[in-house]
């Protein structure tokens, strides 16, 4: 009978006591996503921590984190294409703890899926449109440079650039430079 009154408050407290731990961060992040800064997009993605250590020495001013980010974006060339992108990015990112400032470099892997719009029909008599398209799909390593700042304990600005080779069997690699301005929330903390 005392086995089975100890095993609920054993997982009732044991729960609270697990909760009064520091609760891992779960950061989400929305930016202006663009290809040659003209073409609009968007981009949320997300950040799992491996490791992360102060910087070695008596003042540990530096923070050092190995992390992987998993992303999605949409952006487009108006009336002409459309573009889905799914990438995840191993990379390692510096933040100064003195003015909250970060820098970080990631190497990525993408995939990256493009609409094009190949006829495009107007029918004269009800002005009415219809297009047909035609969709390309290409593998996008891509190597990134980020730099932000940290506003408090839940939020932080970025700007990222991206160079990437768009491969298709095929056909010859295309070089594409990407450009996001956003911010980043750290939720659950």
């Amino acid at each position: 009978m005392k086995n089975l009154l100890i095993l609920p408050l054993v997982l009732l407290f044991g729960g609270q006591g697990y909760a009064q731990q520091a609760q891992p961060q779960f950061p989400l992040s929305i930016s202006y996503f663009s290809h040659t800064l003209y073409q609009p997009g968007v981009k949320l993605g997300t950040q799992w921590t491996f490791r992360s250590w102060p910087a070695e020495g008596s003042e540990a001013t530096k923070q050092h984190t190995l992390y992987l980010s998993p992303q999605i974006a949409y952006y487009t060339h108006i009336d002409n294409y459309s573009n889905y992108l799914i990438n995840a990015e191993l990379g390692y990112r510096r933040l100064r703890l003195n003015n909250r400032r970060y820098i970080a470099f990631s190497i990525g892997m993408g995939y990256l899926a493009r609409s094009n719009v190949r006829n495009l029909s107007v029918n004269l008599g009800d002005g009415s449109t219809s297009k047909q398209r035609e969709w390309n799909h290409y593998f996008l390593p891509n190597l990134n440079f980020e730099f932000g700042r940290k506003i408090n304990d839940r939020a932080e600005w970025f700007s990222k650039w991206t160079y990437g080779l768009a491969t298709n069997f095929g056909q010859s690699p295309t070089s594409m430079v990407f450009v996001e301005l956003g911010a980043r929330f750290f939720l659950f903390q």
